[in-house]
């Protein structure tokens, strides 16, 4: 198998007979990725670092040979160190991506993503309703929304959608000819549209109302409830009133935190920019910090370029171009590693560097400059003392 040497930045060959500290001191102390490769050229481990030097040296230097081993020792197999640079977590996780699937089949162990699970509707169903799948597929015919942290996130956002909006709560009756045991219709919390109680055209209202407020016009769907509630309350009809709070409060939950990132997939999009390198700049007597930016679709994540605060004017007309037209496509992912690494990324407790969602429209630059202001300060408040770092 043929190593990518494309897609590294460079590499370190064995000199003599065993590796060691003075030689290992070639490698960068910075965040990336390493690849050790034995004498024929063959891949023997992938791995990924926030200090390339250090791992390099932990992998392959022992300082006493009675010190214990708690990994496999791969220091007499290995000859070559290949070497990618990367300054953040997302060109880490897409550069080992890139690299892993380039190896499949080396015993390059692939990198861990979660399983995304997605809230779905199907037009062309008996009776639309919302549903968990694993299938991100948009059509004429069919709508899918994501990112979730969990499937048991995307099964509460159907549950309550189909709750909210009077739609069908046990699909698993449909056709069956045992409808009418349905707990829900016998509960009296469904107008059985399945047995025609409810006229269809009616129930498909009912749809298009839950398409809307699941595309953003979610506080037109929760004034309407309100407005319901009261009249129903000042009707003195008090069972109903307290149904339609239910119905409200459920539509709340799905405003808050956990669901920041659900969107339709048809206008799935993000930025993402974190720090890159820093680099030299006219006028300023220090390196300066310079950021990556990315638009992410859902299909694709495109790099849109770099930009350092004290140009943040200078970039405003490159990043319009970029946006409207990115020219620089990252290797396409299966829509499962697509979603898999934004859902690890973005559902950490701390999510890294900058996220915006740009479903709805561009993010304002001046927000964009604004956050990686804060970032730079943030970075300078932790490290007061250190050394500017350098790629």
């Amino acid at each position: 198998m043929t190593i990518p040497r494309e897609l590294f930045d460079t590499s370190v060959a064995l000199e003599g007979n065993q590796w060691n500290e003075q030689l290992l001191s070639a490698i960068p102390p910075c965040k990336g990725l390493l690849l050790f490769a034995d004498s024929a050229g063959r891949p023997i481990q992938l791995l990924q670092s926030a200090n390339l030097r250090r791992t390099a040296q932990a992998r392959l230097c022992r300082a006493e040979p009675s010190e214990p081993v708690r990994k496999a020792d791969i220091s007499a197999l290995t000859t070559t160190i290949y070497l990618a640079c990367c300054c953040n977590d997302f060109q880490t996780a897409l550069s080992y991506l890139r690299i892993s699937t380039a190896l499949r089949g080396a015993s390059i162990e692939e990198m861990k993503l979660p399983s995304p699970s997605f809230a779905a509707v199907d037009l062309n169903a008996p009776l639309p309703y919302f549903y968990v799948s694993s299938n991100p597929a948009v059509s004429n015919s069919r709508s899918a929304w994501g990112l979730f942290a969990s499937r048991r996130d995307a099964q509460e956002f159907c549950t309550s959608m189909n709750r909210a909006f009077g739609l069908c709560r046990d699909p698993a009756l449909l056709q069956t000819g045992r409808e009418e045991s349905c707990s829900y219709l016998q509960m009296r919390q469904c107008l059985g549209p399945c047995i025609e109680r409810l006229p269809r055209d009616r129930y498909m209202e009912w749809v298009t109302s839950a398409l809307a407020a699941a595309d953003g016009e979610m506080e037109q769907a929760i004034a309407a409830l309100t407005a319901a509630m009261r009249q129903a309350a000042a009707d003195k009809r008090y069972e109903q009133a307290q149904d339609f709070r239910e119905r409200i409060d459920l539509l709340r939950q799905l405003q808050g935190p956990r669901f920041l990132w659900t969107e339709n997939l048809r206008r799935f999009c993000l930025l993402h920019a974190d720090r890159g390198p820093k680099v030299q700049v006219d006028g300023q007597k220090r390196k300066q910090q310079q950021f990556t930016a990315w638009k992410i679709t859902n299909e694709r994540i495109f790099e849109i370029g770099q930009f350092v605060l004290t140009q943040g004017e200078q970039w405003t007309a490159r990043f319009n171009e970029e946006w409207g037209k990115p020219s620089k496509p990252y290797d396409l992912l299966s829509p499962q590693e697509h979603f898999g690494l934004l859902s690890l990324l973005l559902y950490r407790s701390r999510p890294q560097g900058i996220w915006l969602n740009a479903s709805h429209s561009v993010p304002a630059l001046e927000l964009v400059l604004h956050r990686a202001a804060e970032l730079t300060q943030k970075k300078e408040d932790a490290e007061p003392n250190s050394p500017s770092s350098e790629l």
